[in-house]
């Protein structure tokens, strides 16, 4: 092994890495380009350039990525699951912010075919992009703030119901080291006292 050289050069997300073999396509070099992982290309998919926008995948996981720096808005939403209204409409009642379901639900994809179309100049900037977003549908807050407090109330409840398996608040966790105190008023985990 070389001294010195561990690990492969870092490079820009938007770049170009390669080219494909010309005998594959008639003689062609077609450019390696774009690379992002899942989320982060759903991110960049989503156009969430600006600080204090969020995505989330409602896929085989939910994953939630936000570029962060000020209060949340709104949330623009993909994956299979965005198809579900009523899935739709709870997490904007429950975030008391509005939903936003793109045209386009596949946004890994769009993600690194963005990327790459930048890194060979399809597109000229991220401006463009942005432009190129298209909502299919918003949904609108339409729950009470009383409800949804008694509703994320409720959920702070199971969960530490459902980490103290019915026992007392007070939970030793391998995890966490010594033992921790839950509180119904906080889901946050901190040292007993």
């Amino acid at each position: 092994m070389k001294r010195g050289k561990i690990l492969p050069e870092a490079m820009s997300s938007s770049g170009v890495f390669g080219y494909a073999d010309p005998r594959l396509f008639d003689g062609e070099e077609i450019p390696i380009a774009g690379i992002a992982g899942d989320q982060q290309a759903s991110a960049f998919g989503q156009t969430c350039f600006k600080p204090g926008m969020v995505k989330n995948t409602y896929g085989t996981a939910l994953a939630m990525v936000m570029d962060s720096g000020k209060n949340l808005d709104s949330l623009r939403v993909d994956g299979g699951a965005v198809e579900n209204e009523f899935l739709m409409q709870f997490q904007a009642d429950i975030l008391g912010v509005p939903v936003e379901k793109q045209v386009v639900t596949e946004m890994a994809a769009l993600g690194a075919a963005y990327l790459a179309g930048l890194a060979v100049g399809f597109w000229k900037d991220r401006e463009e992009l942005v432009d190129q977003w298209k909502i299919e549908k918003v949904y609108e807050p339409m729950m009470s703030s009383a409800k949804r407090e008694g509703l994320y109330g409720g959920w702070k409840r199971a969960v530490v119901r459902s980490l103290c398996q019915g026992s007392a608040l007070n939970v030793k966790n391998k995890l966490f080291g010594p033992a921790y105190h839950l509180s119904y008023s906080s889901i946050r985990i901190r040292p007993s006292e």
